[in-house]
């Protein structure tokens, strides 16, 4: 029951109607999760102590979710040139 909920949410989420929205939301997602877990493991090195710089994080996501919505039409782009290629 649970798993074919998640599928259908995942069929849904993936499908062109909302592709765009799903890209933009996840490639924003990942850079703030690949800022703060970098921040944290900076200092953990350097031995200082834990702090996030949320204002950093702020700006990562902020130029995520400007250039993420680029990505997924030039990955739609390079798609298309692969194919005509025969590639």
């Amino acid at each position: 029951m649970v798993l074919a909920v998640i599928k259908s949410w995942l069929q849904t989420a993936f499908s062109s109607r909302f592709l765009l929205l799903t890209n933009t939301l996840t490639g924003t997602a990942v850079m703030a999760t690949g800022d703060f877990l970098h921040q944290h493991a900076q200092n953990l090195r350097e031995r200082r102590e834990l702090t996030t710089d949320w204002r950093r994080t702020a700006r990562i996501t902020a130029f995520s979710a400007t250039f993420a919505p680029l990505d997924h039409f030039y990955f739609k782009w390079l798609d298309n040139q692969s194919m005509h290629s025969g590639g």
